[in-house]
């Protein structure tokens, strides 16, 4: 096996079986985003594009992002990393990501970010102060209101809470005539709703 370092905090593992590791270490800065985005993974789906995480790429930026249909996860992607799908083992210290053996097509995620002109700002993350209800609770009374309001059911509470990292914004979006809730900051971003993104 050959093995050598990218970047200090990144391992490429090539192996002659063909297929490609990488290890995200603990202490790489990547590694706390790469959490946020894997809790949108669905690992017990019978679609595999639900079970996968995705290397994305647009506009020559990388990103990390995963779906379970109902909520969709990105954080920015700054590594020497093979655009495609990846099988992950994940440990407290470690997140390996393993180069899938098998051609999957990736799903039109663009088509659920809510355009620019389609976001209406309600609040940022760590604006939620409540001393008694945990924050995606909270978030998720604000956000039940809002949804009732436009004919859309209660948003999940844990999707809420598993965005809950950091200042993120927090806006109501809508694209194809659907209410969602978009959630931004400089290196990640997420959509949450209600319905199935992906038919």
């Amino acid at each position: 096996m050959l093995e050598f370092r990218l970047r200090q905090d990144i391992k490429l593992k090539l192996k002659t079986g063909g297929f490609t590791m990488y290890s995200i270490l603990k202490e790489c800065e990547d590694f706390k985003d790469l959490q946020f985005v894997l809790k949108a993974r669905d690992e017990k789906s019978f679609e595999i594009n639900y079970t996968v995480l995705w290397i994305v790429e647009d506009d020559g930026q990388k990103s990390y992002m995963c779906s379970d249909g109902y909520r969709i996860h990105f954080a920015l992607c700054d590594k020497n990393i093979e655009v495609g799908s990846y099988a992950v083992i994940q440990t407290t210290k470690e997140i390996v990501l393993k180069k899938t053996s098998h051609e999957i097509t990736v799903f039109d995620y663009n088509s659920v970010i809510p355009n620019q002109d389609k976001r209406i700002y309600i609040c940022d993350t760590i604006d939620l102060k409540s001393k008694y209800v945990d924050k995606g609770e909270e978030l998720s009374r604000v956000i039940a209101k809002i949804s009732l309001a436009n004919n859309e059911k209660a948003i999940n509470a844990n999707f809420l809470k598993d965005v809950m990292v950091g200042k993120l914004k927090v806006y109501l979006g809508e694209k194809n005539d659907r209410v969602s809730i978009y959630f931004e900051d400089t290196t990640k971003k997420a959509v949450v709703t209600t319905f199935r993104l992906y038919k």
